[in-house]
């Protein structure tokens, strides 16, 4: 009796790892590139009363043995990756990654991070940065006479001061072969 107790302990534990990472998942409905959680869970040790194979009777194997599973244990958290709906902001500087990447930033203390977030803005020096002051990479500077800017589909960044449209870089992705294997930094960034 006290096994069965252990063993539904694990469940409801399990259970309410489901439920955490659901409501984080919810919580983070509208934020920019986030992406959903699932929780991966296995199986723990059994016990086993009968081996599979043991002789039943002279000459006569049982086909089958008798195992008692002692619960669920959570394995990991994975980052689902798939893609979200695009939505038209009308801001010339927010941009979506269409399939696989992420923009590699720079944050304050000079640590590369990556990111889905593509709400870009342009810092008080004039750099590309995320929604967070993250400092893109490669690093985009804006001149400070710049009337408008355009980001094409490759990324190509063009600025416009009036008179002339120049080319002022390009943003890049970053792939993984494992991008489940990034670690949540919070802030929207993975390392």
């Amino acid at each position: 009796m006290l096994r069965a107790f252990s063993t539904a302990a694990t469940g409801m534990t399990a259970q309410q790892m489901i439920v955490d990472v659901i409501a984080n998942n919810l919580a983070n409905i509208n934020t920019v590139g986030f992406k959903r959680s699932q929780v991966d869970f296995q199986d723990l040790m059994y016990v086993k009363i009968i081996e599979q194979g043991r002789e039943i009777a002279s000459g006569v194997t049982a086909p089958s043995g008798f195992e008692i599973g002692s619960g669920v244990s959570p394995a990991s958290t994975l980052k689902v990756f798939t893609q979200g709906e695009q939505v038209s902001t009308e801001r010339s500087l927010d941009i979506a990654i269409q399939g696989d990447g992420f923009f590699q930033v720079t944050g304050p203390g000079g640590e590369t991070r990556y990111t889905r977030d593509g709400s870009l803005r342009a810092n008080a020096d004039g750099e590309l940065v995320t929604s967070g002051g993250d400092t893109l990479e490669p690093a985009i500077s804006i001149p400070p006479n710049t009337v408008s800017i355009s980001i094409g589909k490759d990324g190509t960044v063009t600025v416009f001061d009036g008179t002339t449209t120049t080319s002022i870089g390009q943003i890049t992705l970053v792939r993984f072969a494992n991008p489940s294997g990034l670690s949540s930094e919070g802030g929207n960034l993975l390392a």
